[in-house]
């Protein structure tokens, strides 16, 4: 950059060099807009450039991301497929009682109302004796065969006598 002073001498020493120190100037700012000219269009092409892959990477994504969310969708149907096959079946195991195990209002989580009880032996029949021998009004009174201390008192002194 020119000082004052030295405008001041240049403008005394002519107007020929005057002019050809303008025309210098011209000349050096006609290349440097080139230059600069050149570097933004450099760097606006760099720039487009990284547009350009930024926009197909963005195209892919959504692509990968439209994949993603149709797999999600069919998994979650899938889920809900299979949830609501497990509800039956364990519906159909509640319903079914383990072998050994009788379900009933305690164990199957059914009401009393809802739950089927087979039919069971009358309790008073649960003893491994065989009851038919028992004569009508007594307990101990069995017929021929069997132990003496079930007989009665009469048929026990009745044989012995």
């Amino acid at each position: 950059m020119l000082t004052r002073q030295q405008l001041y001498e240049l403008y005394h020493s002519g107007f020929e060099q005057m002019l050809h120190f303008v025309e210098q100037l011209l000349s050096h700012l006609a290349e440097v807009e080139r230059h600069v000219g050149h570097r933004q269009q450099y760097t606006i092409d760099r720039l487009l450039k990284d547009v350009g892959r930024l926009v197909a990477r963005v195209e892919r994504l959504k692509a990968q991301l439209l994949k993603q969310q149709m797999l999600n969708y069919q998994l979650t149907r899938r889920i809900q497929e299979l949830q609501v096959e497990l509800t039956r079946r364990e519906g159909q195991r509640s319903e079914v009682a383990p072998p050994g195990v009788r379900r009933d209002s305690h164990n199957s989580g059914l009401p009393p109302s809802l739950v089927h009880i087979p039919e069971q032996r009358d309790r008073r029949f649960r003893t491994d004796r065989d009851h038919r021998f028992r004569s009508i009004g007594s307990s101990a009174l069995l017929v021929q065969g069997r132990s003496s201390r079930y007989k009665s008192r009469h048929e026990h002194n009745h044989l012995a006598g």
